[in-house]
């Protein structure tokens, strides 16, 4: 399981990529991101959504409180 309780950037995108990656190399069943944002930047969204969508390990996102993603979230 991987938290993201941040706006949604640069910094975002690549923890979101070395998360994946970790999940690939243990291969589990199912990887959670837990996520809580404001939103951020369209172009770090975009990059997060194809690591997700390139991940070999299944992805997902729960948004952990009502509201909690907008925006690029």
């Amino acid at each position: 399981m991987a938290t993201i309780a941040a706006p949604i950037g640069p910094v975002t995108a690549d923890y979101l990529s070395s998360v994946i990656a970790r999940a690939e190399e243990e291969d589990p069943a199912l990887l959670v991101v837990e996520l809580d944002t404001p939103g951020g930047l369209d172009s770090a969204m975009r990059e997060m959504v194809q690591a997700i969508l390139k991940s070999r390990v299944p992805v997902a996102v729960y948004v952990s409180r009502r509201g909690a993603a907008a925006s690029a979230g």
